[in-house]
């Protein structure tokens, strides 16, 4: 299993992430997660905890930070390692 907590290495700068960027990155892992299971990790209490949890990880596969998987309806997200 991958150490989820190693720094991301990648060619030029990356921009600065927001709190809520990083808490999700900082609950992603090698596996994939349902936009449920990284809500719950991240501690993520607004109105519609999912749909949150869904922006700020699809924001961090624009970034290429993250992988998006999983079938339109169910989609899932995991980690991405760049070195």
């Amino acid at each position: 299993m991958t150490n989820h907590n190693q720094p991301i290495r990648s060619e030029g700068p990356q921009p600065p992430l927001t709190e809520r960027q990083r808490q999700v990155l900082d609950v992603l892992s090698s596996d994939w997660r349902s936009a449920w299971e990284i809500a719950k990790a991240a501690k993520i209490t607004t109105s519609s905890p999912s749909e949150t949890a869904s922006k700020f990880a699809d924001q961090l596969v624009k970034l290429a930070l993250a992988e998006k998987g999983g079938q339109r309806s169910a989609p899932t997200w995991r980690r991405k390692i760049v070195i």
